[in-house]
């Protein structure tokens, strides 16, 4: 015979890569601040521009030494000072950075990120429906038990 049964998912959020086929609009597409010793955040998007279509969103976090282009300089630099070096250095070039939502940035040594939990269950034949669905913060990777 068979018998009900119930089925766990959920979302992790994804970095947001920016790509910029040429370097024209990258001090006005998005406005930067922190960095030196601080998280570098978003704090405005151009409405329409490629950050704005990546997701990008005020609050989200640059990722540094995760693929992106500039780094070093953003290290070293005010973040604002960084992108101008960078359009001026090589205008027709293109460039990406990747950014994080705040809630998955680390957090004392723990990632801490925001999980969309959805619970569907199911009695013996019947569709699988869903019973409950709720965001939860974990600062480890999920398991279930």
């Amino acid at each position: 015979h068979s018998g009900g049964g119930v089925r766990i998912q959920w979302i992790l959020p994804q970095l947001k890569e920016v790509k910029y086929e040429t370097r024209f609009v990258l001090r006005s597409d998005l406005r930067l601040e922190g960095g030196l010793g601080l998280p570098i955040r978003v704090a405005d998007v151009a409405h329409g521009g490629p950050a704005f279509m990546a997701g990008v969103q005020p609050g989200d976090v640059l990722q540094l030494d995760a693929g992106g282009d500039g780094d070093e300089k953003f290290l070293e630099q005010p973040p604002m000072v960084v992108l101008s070096q960078l359009q001026e250095d090589a205008v027709q070039q293109p460039l990406r950075f990747l950014f994080k939502a705040p809630q998955m940035e680390p957090m004392s040594g723990n990632l801490k990120q925001k999980l969309k939990v959805t619970i569907l269950a199911s009695k013996a034949g019947e569709k699988l429906e869903q019973v409950q669905e709720q965001e939860i913060t974990v600062s480890e990777k999920p398991c279930i038990v």
